[in-house]
């Protein structure tokens, strides 16, 4: 049985290319303006976090620990860095 923290440096070193968009998107985690959506709006950041939140946290706590289970972090996380590089290159101050 693998440690309940296995699954980090994995996500680490799949991250190791993107790191400074990765650390830009992590600190917008903590701005308000990031949770809000629009009324009547689907909120996407909200849905791309969960996603990764539950998968990670499901692999996480499971007996059975593979690297290759937490692939379907990685297609929400690229969705959210490139929405986070659209509204920063918009804003021209990357």
């Amino acid at each position: 049985m693998a440690p309940w923290w296995f699954f980090i440096p994995i996500l680490i070193l799949g991250l190791f290319v993107f790191l400074p968009q990765t650390v830009r998107v992590c600190v917008a985690l903590f701005r308000r303006e990031t949770w809000r959506a629009e009324p009547g709006r689907f909120n996407t950041t909200l849905f791309l976090w969960l996603w990764c939140g539950f998968i990670f946290l499901f692999f996480s706590l499971s007996d059975s620990k593979l690297g290759s289970y937490i692939l379907p972090i990685f297609p929400a996380l690229s969705i959210r860095w490139g929405v986070s590089w659209r509204s920063c290159v918009d804003a021209t101050r990357c």
